[in-house]
């Protein structure tokens, strides 16, 4: 007596034949898992060593911030100094922020006497560092100097000018791009020291 194959029995069959072949090759190996694992731990390292940084150059610009400039502007300080200093580690627009943040920490050790004109101060502060920053990074190791300079004892100030007085931006010229220049040579002595410290190890963080 001839077997029978039951109706569909071979349809079946080859459906299965069909999806074990379709699936092959498409199953993620271990070795494959273990590069994202890998990569994605890698990445997670690198975002809080950001933060880290950022909050380290914060800190110090706060420590900064209580070593007061006698000047015309109360919020002049050795605030913006760690932020120039920190582009050396960090990408210009983190170094920007550890700038924004160092100076609201300033602004508020010395009780905010620009009230919410603090914010046009900070945002000019992320531009100067940022443009700091970008100069370093394309290697204007010279003209970086002058123009953070100008843009933040010169430049920086003049929207008050039109805010509140022409008196007050010229009574701010007489003691801001002094306090600028303060900061820009503590920057100028520390930054060769950081430079091999932290570039031969780690290099730039983006």
């Amino acid at each position: 007596m001839a077997h029978r194959t039951p109706q569909g029995s071979f349809a079946l069959c080859e459906s299965e034949a069909s999806v074990k072949k379709r699936l092959t090759g498409t199953e993620i190996t271990p070795r494959y898992d273990n590069k994202i694992t890998k990569r994605g731990n890698g990445m997670d390292r690198q975002r809080l060593m950001k933060l880290t940084l950022v909050a380290m150059v914060a800190a110090i610009c706060a420590v900064g911030a209580v070593i007061k400039i006698p000047a015309f502007i109360a919020t002049a300080a050795l605030d913006s100094a760690p932020a120039f200093l920190s582009v050396v580690f960090l990408s210009p627009v983190l170094a920007g922020v550890a700038g924004v943040i160092g100076h609201f920490i300033t602004a508020l050790t010395s009780g905010f006497p620009l009230g919410p004109l603090h914010i046009i101060i900070a945002v000019e502060m992320f531009i100067v560092v940022w443009i700091f920053g970008i100069m370093h990074n394309k290697g204007m190791h010279f003209w970086k100097w002058p123009v953070a300079l100008i843009l933040n004892g010169v430049v920086a100030p003049l929207p008050f000018y039109f805010i509140i007085s022409p008196a007050f931006y010229w009574a701010s010229l007489t003691s801001l791009p002094l306090a600028t220049l303060i900061n820009l040579i503590i920057v100028a002595v520390a930054m060769p020291i950081l430079s091999k410290v932290f570039v031969r190890k780690a290099g730039r963080l983006h």
